[in-house]
């Protein structure tokens, strides 16, 4: 079994800036077409949920870039 590639997300998100905003809309993009089983239901937002808290986490730890 292969891992999921989020490709949809990677295309929202490439030369985007790293905002709240842009993955969620990313995240929105990429979960869109998600067919849940009828007892999985809630495992699209928790994705989406852990997925904005984990890039949120990630953007702060990133050191400033100098221009």
């Amino acid at each position: 079994h292969r891992p999921w590639r989020a490709r949809r997300a990677e295309a929202e998100l490439r030369d985007a800036p790293a905002t709240p905003a842009a993955f969620q809309h990313a995240l929105i993009a990429e979960l869109a077409e998600a067919r849940p089983l009828r007892d999985n239901a809630f495992k699209v937002d928790l994705a989406r949920r852990l997925a904005l808290d984990v890039l949120g986490e990630l953007t702060e730890r990133q050191p400033a870039r100098s221009g």
